[in-house]
């Protein structure tokens, strides 16, 4: 389905993202250069939580990779 982001102002392909509500791993993602470019809209989700939405991507599919790696803490 597509969507359009109100923030950034673009169009993109909820099929081809990853809405992910957790802070941390978001911060995470937005220090890194693998993000560069793959953030395409923050959203309010599920219980009036703050979610960010990430395109899928190598840099991203990596991110999440090391994300998992540091263990539940982040």
């Amino acid at each position: 389905m597509n969507k359009k982001s109100e923030l950034f102002n673009i169009w993109y392909n909820t099929v081809d993202t990853i809405v992910i509500p957790n802070m941390q791993q978001n911060y995470f993602y937005l220090g890194s250069e693998l993000s560069k470019g793959a953030l395409v809209d923050i959203i309010c989700g599920d219980n009036n939580r703050v979610c960010f939405v990430w395109q899928k991507t190598d840099g991203t599919r990596e991110l999440y990779k090391e994300w998992c790696s540091r263990g539940s803490n982040g």
